[in-house]
């Protein structure tokens, strides 16, 4: 703003307090309701409910600020007012004089975010590159992917309908022109047709929009969708292109194109509300499919929530999102950051682009264009923080064709109808179009379903020197219309999620840490952030989405596991555990598939064990609104203890002393044993000033001699050296016979060579010197798989 005049306008958007927002829990009960005769029209009518409850919000949180736009509208210091309801957000373009006016004014006024007033300055949203054209019949895109064989079988996307958010259309392309959706709301004169009759000026279906025929122009707010850009005109023509004028580009030829114009051709240049707003009108307008072929990159600052908040509310609406995974394979963004916003959303359909050998794009020259590569990351999201990485989250989820790649152009000259393009804005529309030849068999279908027949039947395409299976440069593969086509009808069974049951020492095989990503378990580190996995199935037909992996931890020795859900639910956060985190796992298939086994991870930042050990639970939950309920929930959880914790040596090994069962008011002793441990290293028993006096009348007895108990402590400890191959502590009495917590010191000089197997062994006897509960340490050198060390590993017995 410092760099603009008071009467420049400026493009912002104001968020309204999260807090007052429609969560989760609010929108599921919305869809909860939906009534239908079929599964289409109850998936239909939910979406409604969400959308009037969506409006509903908006309108009780921002009458004021609309109002105070208004008013400077009124007087020429603001245009382009974009009420988006879906985010519960306000987009605008001001004068800096009149937005350092509302922001002081109304922003107090009108529950704002902290940080809810943002710039969102218009962005290059397109890319990608043209060669000569070329003469075909079919595009070979179209042939790669099997979309041809199905066509010759009548399955062509008839009754799908396919937004395409994008640059201008060319809507007299000959190949589009019959393909284009039209909304019937409009139909001023009620004879079932768009006419020109029908362009009356008047807001017909009162959507706000006036005369949206065919869409709208977000660009200029206006219903003129008609445009030079090629790429806008490219994208729609891959979706459906039908070969009217002479080569068949559209892998869905029979599909509906719901044309929401958001840029030209002359800049490329785009605001996010924009596209915002483009997606809420989607979803009103009852498309299925959402393509989403331009992008954001993180340098410019998008409002990454926002973007997450709107492709998850139009999964909710049973709409699938398609989004590319951006051209600039130029190695100034390296992974986690090359895929670009809205590709890197968890439940957007993010693809890469591959040439007609099936390679990865990749263009070098004076700048390195191709597909771009995962994983991605959301740790450091404010209001998700979750795929930590490494390992982070795969990303692309599928390839399609888009290296010269033949579409609809717009003539100029005009005897030019046709011309190669490449970019994974290319590749995306592919994709839409076999989601829609799917929902011509299948009008039921919904967003995960869709993914998951989309990333099941795709053509492995292993990279060279990797294993095969999906990876973070291909996805799970080369799209194949016939080959998903043929996995229909999918099992109505409903779903079974289940993690390995809980055996021995309360412990299963699908919870474990492994800190450095490898595949291999590893010791948990204490005092020290360690990624924790987690394993869920599903056992049965149904495919569902978003399934939540909820971590939690618990001290046993005081909680025991049936504080984890007390009330039975299934959902722990009623229960004593102590929250780890979450992992929301995209998309799980039915049993059998590729899909029906995924992992969660979570960061834990690990305490010291201050008594028995760690106990971690996990739970595995999912809401699905109108869909059958979960077969068995019984099987949803399980946990695993941790007896064995890697502490770093230059810490204080704290754990409890506890007098024997039964014995609690009697004297007990204490035996550490040191074998195998070099006489250099130091070891100390370390106990708290004020609980000394419970060793005052033991005595520290050393094979061959015994002697008194000294102290050496001064700031509120005593260290009692541990010097000879065993040590008794004698006679100790505890407090109200209560548990005393002590702590091991170990220092081992870094010249000191360690012999094998080295430990300290520590136990209780009781007054018949019999041994009552103990604690083994081994000690290992520290090494940089082990972040630093030098570490001991606990045994907790």
């Amino acid at each position: 703003m410092d760099r603009v005049g008071d009467a420049d306008f400026i493009s912002v958007v104001f968020h309204l307090d999260e807090a007052i927002g429609l969560q989760p829990p609010e929108r599921f009960a919305a869809l909860d309701g939906a009534v239908g005769a079929t599964r289409r029209h109850r998936r239909l009518d939910g979406r409604r409910r969400l959308v009037d409850a969506l409006r509903l919000r908006s309108q009780r949180t921002q009458d004021n600020l609309l109002a105070a736009l208004e008013a400077g509208r009124v007087d020429g210091h603001v245009r382009k007012v974009r009420r988006l309801w879906m985010l519960n957000a306000v987009g605008c373009e001001a004068r800096k004089s009149f937005l350092n006016t509302i922001i002081r004014d109304v922003v107090a006024m009108e529950r704002i975010a902290d940080d809810g007033v943002r710039l969102d300055l218009p962005r290059r949203v397109a890319g990608g590159t043209t060669s000569s054209p070329d003469e075909e019949e079919i595009s070979w895109s179209v042939e790669k992917i099997g979309a041809e064989t199905l066509s010759s079988k009548g399955v062509e996307g008839v009754g799908a309908v396919v937004a395409v958010i994008d640059l201008g259309f060319d809507i007299y392309h000959p190949d589009l022109e019959d393909r284009i959706w039209t909304n019937l709301g409009e139909d001023a004169d009620g004879d079932g047709a768009i006419t020109s009759a029908d362009q009356d000026g008047v807001d017909t279906d009162g959507n706000g929009y006036v005369d949206d025929l065919a869409g709208w122009n977000f660009e200029n707010q206006n219903s003129i969708i008609t445009g030079t850009s090629l790429h806008g005109t490219g994208v729609a023509g891959i979706v459906a292109g039908t070969g009217a004028g002479g080569t068949r580009t559209g892998v869905a030829p029979g599909a509906q194109l719901m044309l929401l114009r958001v840029s030209s051709a002359v800049t490329d240049y785009a605001t996010q509300q924009q596209v915002w707003e483009a997606m809420q009108y989607a979803a009103d307008k009852k498309a299925d499919i959402v393509n989403l072929s331009v992008h954001w990159r993180d340098d410019f600052d998008p409002d990454l929530p926002a973007w997450r908040e709107a492709v998850d509310l139009l999964t909710e609406a049973e709409i699938l999102c398609v989004a590319i995974a951006g051209n600039d394979a130029d190695f100034i963004f390296a992974p986690p950051d090359s895929i670009t916003t809205p590709g890197r959303v968890p439940n957007a359909l993010t693809v890469g682009a591959t040439d007609h050998l099936d390679a990865l794009w990749l263009e070098t020259g004076s700048t390195t264009i191709g597909s771009n590569t995962g994983p991605v990351t959301w740790q450091s999201i404010p209001g998700y923080m979750d795929y930590p990485y490494p390992p982070g989250l795969m990303k692309p989820d599928v390839v399609a064709p888009g290296v010269g790649v033949t579409t609809t152009y717009k003539p100029n000259p005009p005897e030019i109808r046709y011309r190669p393009v490449s970019g994974t804005s290319y590749a995306v529309p592919h994709v839409s179009g076999l989601a829609a030849l799917l929902l011509q068999k299948d009008i039921d279908l919904g967003p995960f379903e869709l993914r998951y027949l989309i990333e099941e039947s795709a053509v492995d395409l292993p990279a060279t020197g990797l294993f095969a299976g999906p990876d973070v440069n291909f996805g799970w593969g080369r799209v194949d219309a016939a080959a998903a086509f043929a996995l229909l009808p999918i099992d109505p069974t409903p779903y079974d999620l289940s993690i390995t049951p809980t055996g021995a020492e309360w412990t299963t095989i699908d919870i474990w840490v492994d800190n450095d990503d490898d595949g291999i378990e590893d010791i948990p580190i204490a005092t020290s952030v360690n990624h924790l996995y987690a394993r869920v199935r599903n056992r049965g037909g149904q495919v569902v989405g978003n399934v939540q992996l909820v971590f939690y931890y618990a001290d046993v020795a005081t909680t025991g596991i049936g504080g984890f859900d007390p009330n039975g639910d299934g959902d722990p956060k009623d229960g004593n555990f102590i929250p780890i985190g979450s992992y929301t796992i995209p998309l799980l298939g039915p049993a059998g598939s590729k899909h029906a086994e995924a992992i969660g991870l979570v960061n834990w930042e690990i305490p010291l064990p201050t008594s028995d050990h760690w106990c971690v639970g996990v739970a595995a939950l999912v809401d699905q609104p109108n869909e059958p309920a979960e077969v068995d929930v019984s099987n949803n959880n399980a946990f695993r203890n941790f007896f064995e914790m890697l502490v770093m040596t230059s810490q204080n090994l704290e754990f409890w002393l506890a007098p024997p069962p039964g014995g609690e008011n009697q004297p007990f002793d204490l035996v550490i044993r040191r074998p195998n441990i070099p006489a250099e290293a130091l070891l100390f028993l370390r106990v708290d000033e004020a609980l000394v006096p419970a060793f005052e009348e033991a005595a520290i007895e050393v094979p061959g001699e015994k002697h008194a108990l000294s102290r050496d402590g001064s700031r509120g400890f005593t260290l009692f050296p541990i010097e000879g191959e065993v040590v008794r502590f004698k006679r100790i009495l505890a407090p109200n016979g209560e548990p005393m917590p002590v702590s091991l010191s170990v220092r081992v000089p870094p010249e000191v060579r360690l012999p094998p197997d080295p430990r300290v062994v520590l136990s209780v006897h009781d007054a018949d010197d019999r041994p009552a509960g103990g604690l083994t340490v081994n000690l290992v050198r520290g090494s940089s798989r082990q972040r630093g060390g030098p570490y001991h590993p606990i045994k907790r017995h």
